[in-house]
């Protein structure tokens, strides 16, 4: 079965054909933490049917995710974390000792002023194992029901009530990923 792996790409496109498509990759710089609102312990088990809410404080870019890892992409949150009988007497989701606890992934990241020409801004997953959601600066950007097919978040299109990119000057952003691997296998 699949785990959680992710590797992203910010991905610009220029506005009227004056510049070439630029595509960086955004493999580095990751914060990883399991557990819904608080970090898991080791043996616990996965939550059943957790939500992280519309606006959890983990997707805000004031919260502080000093103590989470620090991880690279494509990352596997399951194989980072031990086995455990305690957690999964019986086997967890299929016949492996992984729980399948739920994930977090942070990005903090600042965008070059000449980017902010109109140009649409894309964050471009390969994949993600498998419910995912994701935010940019506390505003849900979008969310993807499957881990086998890649998605697109489009970044540079919030709306008047959601947190605008920003741009230059040292101006950070936020990109913040929850992803519950349960696929409801018993």
């Amino acid at each position: 079965r699949g785990a959680p792996i992710m590797r992203l790409y910010l991905v610009l496109f220029a506005a009227l054909g004056a510049r070439a498509r630029d595509v960086v990759s955004f493999d580095f710089g990751w914060k990883h933490r399991t557990g819904l609102h608080y970090p898991a312990a080791p043996d616990s088990e996965p939550p059943v049917n957790p939500d992280p809410g519309a606006s959890p404080a983990e997707a805000r870019p004031e919260y502080d995710d000093g103590n989470w890892s620090s991880v690279q992409l494509p990352h596997d949150g399951l194989i980072a974390s031990a086995p455990s009988e305690a957690a999964c007497p019986d086997g967890c989701s299929g016949k492996s000792y992984l729980p399948r606890k739920v994930l977090w992934y942070r990005k903090t990241f600042s965008l070059p002023a000449e980017w902010d020409d109109g140009s649409a801004l894309w964050l471009d997953f390969e994949g993600s194992f498998r419910l995912t959601t994701v935010w940019v600066n506390g505003a849900l950007a979008a969310s993807h029901a499957c881990g086998y097919t890649p998605c697109r978040v489009r970044l540079d299109n919030r709306t008047a009530t959601a947190a605008p990119l920003r741009f230059g000057g040292g101006a950070n952003n936020t990109v913040a990923v929850f992803v519950d691997p349960d696929n409801g296998d018993e």
